[in-house]
Formats: C-alpha cells, structure tokens, sequence
C-alpha cells in the first residue's frame, strides 16, 4: 500500500467574513468524508484568530485530491472572494525520516 497524502489547507477570511467561511466549510465535510479516497477531513479553527481556519486533509493518493479540489463544490469556495490571504494548500506524504522520538 502506498502512504496516504496529508493535505494542510489554510484559509484567512478577510474581516467580517469569518462565519460565512466557517459556514461553507461545514457545509462540505460530509460530503468530502463521503469522497471516494477521503480518509480524513477535519477544519480547525485558529484558537485567537476567528478568520483563520485550516482543513487537515487525509487522501489515498494525490490523484483522489486532485480529483476533490476540482469538483464545483471545492471550486465554489475558492472563487468566495472572502479571503484576506491567498488559500495555500501544503501537500506532505508518510515517508520516513530515519528518526523517530525516542530513537537518536
């Protein structure tokens, strides 16, 4: 089996468009749990930042996220025009880095 890809998405509303960010997120997470290749999908809110909000993301593979971002409903929060910042999205794979805690 190959290693899953984690996602780290980040959002910044621009001021006084943080519940409407925080609501379209909500309103996609059972629908991208239901994906075919989602494993995970969770937003996270900034503890003293309500506009900024992150979505850690866990697929099978790059080409099952290529294939999520590119539907309407992925497509439709990134043409908001609610964001204050350019959404950035970090792609990381489970690959080793010969140290684990404990091991040095």
């Amino acid at each position: 089996m190959s290693n899953p890809l984690v996602v780290i998405v980040s959002f910044t509303a621009e001021p006084g468009q943080e519940h409407r960010l925080r609501t379209e997120l909500d309103a996609v997470v059972e629908p991208t749990r239901a994906e075919q290749g989602c494993i995970s999908y969770q937003p996270y809110l900034h503890p003293n930042d309500p506009g900024r909000v992150i979505v850690v993301e866990e697929w099978t593979d790059d080409t099952t996220f290529e294939r999520h971002i590119a539907l309407p409903r992925s497509e439709r929060i990134a043409a908001l025009g609610i964001f204050a910042e350019p959404i950035t999205i970090r792609k990381f794979t489970g690959g080793t880095t010969g140290s684990r805690p404990g091991n040095r």
